[in-house]
């Protein structure tokens, strides 16, 4: 099945070996493959013959069962576009949920990040279908970025009594009311002579306004990759009619050298310029500095166009 596609599947493959040993994504997809027979999906209740109609409540098209409701659907695709398996989403045929999640731990990805997408879009699924308030489907993905982060930043390791020190937990932080925050970053692929750039915009609330993301044919140093980033996060901003904001990314040498009065003589020093004069369109524009742990979701974004062809929304 999978040789059709370029996928070499050796006949030793052992989808339960694989959730059994991988390390990385372990606890979360053990967790998700445990309780899949528990999810009150619509195929399991016809089955049961609590329901009569099993349909997916999304597409009204194909049968719910547990890797339509979390993968193939199409009303999914604004959410997995996002992601670096969209592209295998269409090409793989997966026989149930636990071939699809042995075949993520064998790929280059987060498996963190998967594990909080499938979430958000349960949750969400459960949300509308009992009239509650919910995230729309194109939000789910930067969603559970966020979640993921704050996650993360909470998973101290423990620190003997003797030796522990004050740490203060470093989180993404909401802009003042009346402004709005731009996060941008950027990634370097190296091996395949590109880059990427992501872009999120978030109110005060932390609610998400908008996010882009784009491929660049060219493998930039990790400094001017960011500066084009941000320059691109200046454009997007304009065009929804911001004018009102903080620039916020993770490279310091790039905010102070945005943040000087004098002219940058650094090989992005031309793209600082062009900044400063798109800035002209802003009635209030500040720069700041962030860790990258507070900088995740638009890192999630840049990193995860390595699959797009150009630009996407």
């Amino acid at each position: 099945m999978w040789e059709d596609f370029g996928f070499f599947i050796p006949p030793s493959f052992d989808f339960d070996t694989i959730l059994a040993t991988d390390c990385y994504g372990l606890h979360y997809c053990r967790l998700v493959t445990t309780n899949l027979a528990a999810l009150p999906i619509k195929e399991a209740l016809v089955r049961r013959t609590i329901i009569e109609d099993p349909l997916c409540d999304r597409c009204h098209v194909a049968l719910e069962s547990p890797l339509h409701a979390l993968w193939y659907c199409n009303e999914l695709d604004t959410i997995w576009e996002k992601s670096a398996h969209c592209r295998k989403r269409r090409e793989i045929s997966f026989l149930n949920f636990k071939e699809l999640l042995s075949w993520i731990l064998t790929q280059p990805t987060e498996v963190e990040l998967f594990a909080m997408v499938v979430w958000g879009i349960w949750n969400q699924r459960n949300k509308v279908r009992h009239n509650h308030v919910a995230a729309p489907l194109h939000q789910i993905f930067q969603i559970s970025a966020e979640k993921l982060a704050d996650f993360t930043a909470s998973q101290q390791p423990a620190i003997p009594m003797m030796t522990r020190r004050v740490s203060h937990r470093t989180r993404w932080q909401p802009p003042l009311a009346d402004l709005v925050k731009i996060n941008f970053d950027g990634a370097v692929f190296s091996s395949a002579n590109a880059a990427g750039i992501g872009v999120v915009i978030r109110d005060s609330s932390g609610q998400v306004l908008a996010s882009c993301s784009q491929r660049l044919s060219q493998a930039y140093s990790s400094t001017e990759v960011e500066a084009l980033a941000a320059a691109k996060a200046v454009s997007f901003a304009a065009e929804l009619g911001i004018t009102k904001a903080v620039l916020e990314g993770d490279s310091l040498t790039f905010i102070k050298a945005l943040s000087s009065d004098h002219s940058s003589l650094a090989a992005f020093g031309l793209i600082i310029n062009d900044i400063k004069f798109s800035a002209r369109n802003f009635d209030q524009l500040l720069h700041s500095h962030v860790k990258r742990e507070c900088n995740f979701v638009a890192h999630c974004l840049a990193r995860h166009e390595f699959d797009i062809s150009d630009f996407l929304v």
